[in-house]
């Protein structure tokens, strides 16, 4: 029969860490870089480098003023999303939620983008065109190139938060 020693027992061993799940910490960062992105080259494209001149004038200053309107709803949207961003890098609670609001927002800006872009922009464009003696499928051409471009970019990134943060175990993986 061996000794009993009178000391006290050895402590536990801490238990194993379950490492965190990559995700949220690469799309925080793809969330910083994408709304950044947006607000330093985003929306400061013209249609033409001088404006024209006479009917077209007032046509292009209509959509000046618009493309300045969208402009700071996007610069918004990308203040927003680089918030989140942080939120999802830092694994905060509440970056899950607004992570999912943010992306439900995105596709409905992204809605009204496109009804603008053919209800509003594509008419105005024509006439912008029409002005400097370019022909209506001219006009017509670029609205649908713009309008696939703003799809193509837009709305993936939305859809790709919607898919990983609907999860259960990534909104779970949020715990701070």
């Amino acid at each position: 029969m061996q000794p009993v020693d009178d000391a006290e027992p050895l402590p536990l061993p801490p238990p194993p860490l379950v490492p965190r799940p990559r995700g949220p910490r690469v799309l925080g960062i793809l969330s910083i870089v994408f709304g950044g992105s947006e607000i330093m080259v985003g929306r400061p494209h013209h249609w033409t480098n001088r404006p024209p001149s006479g009917a077209a004038a007032q046509a292009f200053a209509q959509l000046e003023r618009l493309d300045f309107r969208i402009g700071l709803a996007l610069v918004a949207m990308s203040l927003w999303l680089i918030g989140v961003g942080i939120g999802q890098l830092r694994y905060r609670r509440w970056a899950a939620a607004q992570t999912i609001s943010w992306s439900v927002v995105a596709l409905a800006v992204l809605g009204a983008l496109v009804v603008v872009q053919l209800q509003i922009v594509a008419p105005i464009a024509a006439r912008v065109f029409d002005g400097q003696g370019q022909t209506a499928w001219a006009s017509g051409w670029i609205t649908g190139v713009m309008l696939v471009g703003l799809v193509l970019t837009l709305a993936p990134y939305p859809i790709v938060l919607l898919a990983y943060f609907g999860r259960a175990r990534a909104r779970a993986a949020l715990s701070n």
